[in-house]
């Protein structure tokens, strides 16, 4: 069952008398509706790195599944500073974050460019944050002297 569409395993679990229902969802980069996990009575009986042979599934038994799906999962934070405004819009939507408060420093014109210069949570490179989340950015119209 593991990797299979839970909508399609649970049409050919109800003709032999087994239920089986959604107990959870989990995030995998794959096709969101899979089975991760099945639970009988308590127990991980299928799983990535589990198949219990051993487990007998009574008729009007329930199976419990843990689906999955896209969002949840964890991204490392990105560097934005020196980017943009519109690029960095890019880059978080390509990550799938969402960009928080817009902070402006200083005097900008209308239509003027506006460069990130501080960003929260702040990149280091190895921080992770959930999908999703929203990372509140600080943009000048003078892009920092220190970037390319």
């Amino acid at each position: 069952m593991y990797g299979n569409a839970f909508d399609q395993k649970r049409t050919e679990l109800k003709y032999r008398d087994i239920d089986c229902i959604i107990k959870d969802y989990a995030y995998d980069p794959g096709e969101p509706n899979h089975i991760l996990e099945v639970w009988y009575n308590g127990e991980l009986v299928i799983s990535r790195d589990v198949r219990r042979e051993d487990v007998e599934i009574a008729k009007g038994g329930v199976v419990e599944c843990i689906v999955s799906r896209r969002d949840g999962g964890d991204v490392t934070i990105p560097d934005l500073r020196c980017l943009d405004l519109e690029e960095a819009r890019f880059l978080l939507q390509s990550s799938k974050l969402e960009l928080g408060d817009i902070l402006k420093k200083g005097m900008n014109e209308p239509d003027a460019i506006l460069y990130v210069i501080a960003q929260s949570p702040p990149y280091d490179g190895i921080s992770n944050i959930k999908m999703g989340e929203k990372i509140v950015v600080t943009v000048s119209q003078t892009k920092p002297p220190d970037c390319n």
